[in-house]
C-alpha cells in the first residue's frame, strides 16, 4: 500500500480453515484496514467442531490431546484410565490416613 500499488479502500483478508481462523484475527485486530474479510470453514472451535465435522479424529487429537478410536476405546485410553483411578483410590486413601 505504501507503494502506491494497492487500492486501500479495496483490500481484503480471505482464508480458508485455519487460513480462515487466521483472517478472522487479522480483520478483528485491524478492522480499519480492511473492506472484507472472508473466512471459508474457518477452525474456531475444536471441540465443537467434533460434533458437526467430517474430520472429528483429528479435532479430538488438536482440542484434547488424545486420539478416540470409534470402535470401543483404544489400549492407550485404558492405561490412562487405570493410571487415574489408582491415582484417585490412593489420594481417597491418603485423606482417611491409610497407608
Amino acid at each position: 500500500m505504501r507503494a502506491g500499488l494497492v487500492d486501500p479502500a479495496r483490500v481484503a483478508a480471505l482464508g480458508g480453515s485455519h487460513g480462515g481462523f487466521l483472517t478472522g484475527h487479522l480483520v478483528g485486530q485491524h478492522a480499519g484496514r480492511f473492506r472484507a474479510g472472508i473466512m471459508r470453514n474457518p477452525v474456531l472451535d475444536l471441540s465443537l467442531m467434533t460434533h458437526v465435522t467430517d474430520i472429528p479424529d483429528w479435532c479430538y487429537v488438536e482440542a484434547f490431546g488424545v486420539e478416540v478410536r470409534r470402535r470401543g476405546r483404544g489400549p492407550g485410553m485404558r492405561m490412562r484410565m487405570r493410571a487415574r483411578r489408582a491415582e484417585r483410590r490412593g489420594a481417597a486413601r491418603r485423606r482417611a490416613g491409610g497407608a
